[in-house]
């Protein structure tokens, strides 16, 4: 089964996002760390939602339990 089968539609990524729903909380200063929703991942890329307002380019810090602490930059951003 071919990734794009995984999520839905045609698949362009170079690596396999996984499905999953877990908490964590994101960081983007100067705001502090909140709460989100990470509902896929890869080793390079996330899909998740939280309640702050991101730019793209952005340096973001994703803070998942029991894992650490992963830096990173916000590629895409959506109305939700």
């Amino acid at each position: 089964m071919g990734t794009g089968a995984i999520l839905g539609g045609r698949e362009r990524r170079r690596h396999l996002r996984v499905r999953l729903e877990v908490s964590g909380r994101l960081e983007a200063r100067p705001h502090a760390p909140v709460a989100c929703e990470i509902y896929n991942m890869s080793v390079s890329g996330a899909l998740l939602e939280g309640r702050v307002r991101l730019g793209l380019g952005q340096v973001v810090v994703l803070h998942l339990d029991d894992f650490g602490a992963i830096e990173a930059h916000v590629a895409r951003v959506t109305s939700t």
